[in-house]
């Protein structure tokens, strides 16, 4: 009796052709998915259907379940961001070819740094008036956005002047870092509630501080721009007003708190955050 030939040791070829197509329609089939959305007057009526089907005396669909995946939220930040990078970019062609600008993708988002001796006078925290028209520009295309926006000032180590105003570089780095928030929100139109301020001091220099050139580099201020959202509702901000900030009285009635300027726009109802 003849013996059995032995089997080739391993899956034969054809089944890693089928798992490879099996993963793409996978792949493409959750892709599809993840561009549904619910139709919400067809799901009431085939709740309704079903209540009648099974006999329920009362059924109440209180919210219908939504057919966006968490997929298409993603995509469509990452879409967002982009675009605003693109027209950022157009806005500070003329610095960034100046060296006095740069727009850097990161992990967060994107980031714009202006160097600080185009914003400010030398350990100043006073806007020069010839920037403040690109501030302008930037803050319009951030306006209508809802992504968080975080501005940090960075300076060189130079020691700072005791009899001036500052106490240290991490101060003059936070008042200059807030100087620029100040302006997004008060000129720019930017809601407040998407903007924060910090200071780094020289604590994150980008260059070498034993060089003009180097410390020129490493005082800047960071705008950056994140993927978390942040939808705002205009009857739950309010700002104090200027005699509230300078710390008169307030007296109840007086009207002291009056509402923000909130942007114009469809942002999503509650707080939506994207995931990084």
């Amino acid at each position: 009796m003849a013996k059995c030939p032995e089997c080739k040791p391993g899956l034969p070829g054809w089944l890693a052709t089928f798992g490879d197509m099996m993963s793409l329609l996978l792949v493409f089939f959750i892709l599809l998915l993840s561009f549904a959305s619910m139709d919400k007057a067809k799901f009431k009526e085939v709740s309704g259907s079903l209540k009648d089907a099974f006999g329920v005396q009362r059924v109440k669909v209180l919210t219908a379940p939504a057919g966006d995946l968490i997929f298409a939220n993603s995509f469509s930040q990452e879409v967002v961001l982009v675009h605003l990078m693109e027209q950022v970019k157009v806005v500070l062609e003329k610095m960034v070819d100046n060296g006095e600008a740069e727009v850097l993708e990161t992990e967060k988002g994107f980031e714009i740094q202006l160097d600080d001796d185009r914003l400010f006078a030398q350990k100043s925290t006073r806007l020069k008036p010839e920037i403040e028209p690109v501030l302008q520009q930037i803050a319009n295309l951030l306006a209508p956005m809802q992504n968080l926006v975080h501005v940090t000032g960075h300076t060189d180590n130079l020691p700072i002047d005791a009899t001036g105003p500052f106490e240290s570089n991490w101060a003059l780095s936070a008042a200059q870092a807030a100087s620029v928030v100040n302006f997004f929100s008060t000129k720019g139109g930017v809601d407040p509630t998407r903007l924060e301020s910090r200071g780094a001091g020289e604590f994150s220099p980008r260059a070498s501080n034993d060089t003009p050139e180097g410390r020129a580099k490493n005082r800047r201020v960071e705008i950056t721009i994140t993927r978390e959202t942040r939808a705002v509702n205009a009857n739950q901000y309010t700002a104090p007003t200027k005699d509230f900030v300078e710390g008169g009285d307030v007296e109840e009635g007086s009207g002291a708190m009056e509402a923000s300027p909130v942007l114009m726009g469809t942002p999503p109802t509650g707080e939506n955050r994207a995931p990084p």
